[in-house]
């Protein structure tokens, strides 16, 4: 993964193939947690930007998903002002839903994020 990082920050114009690999129907559950993990281990501001995209696209609603996919977020090391504040929506719109399947893995993602 360390290459693919390096790869992805030396050629960032390559992360809308990939988010649009996230957002294809036909996409599998583990090959978008795999996108996913691409987008955070890279973890600048594009790779960021992309994850943001792919997430709050409707196939990330798909399958129930959702939460594990949210959780990817904590391998952000240095996440930036909009991811953070992608997550804290997400957190609030499951905490007023009653929807404690993406609740409780954003509350925990975002204690992860928390500052020591």
């Amino acid at each position: 993964m360390p290459h693919t990082a390096a790869y992805l920050r030396s050629n960032p114009e390559t992360l809308p193939a990939l988010v649009r690999l996230f957002r294809d129907p036909s996409a599998k559950p583990k090959s978008r947690e795999l996108l996913l993990d691409t987008f955070t281990v890279t973890g600048d501001t594009s790779a960021q930007q992309a994850f943001r995209q792919a997430i709050t696209s409707p196939a990330a609603r798909e399958g129930g998903s959702f939460g594990v996919y949210v959780q990817r977020l904590m391998f952000i090391r240095r996440p930036i002002r909009d991811t953070a504040q992608l997550l804290l929506s997400i957190y609030e719109q499951a905490y007023k839903s009653g929807n404690a399947q993406v609740r409780e893995p954003t509350a925990v993602t975002l204690g992860t994020d928390a500052p020591p």
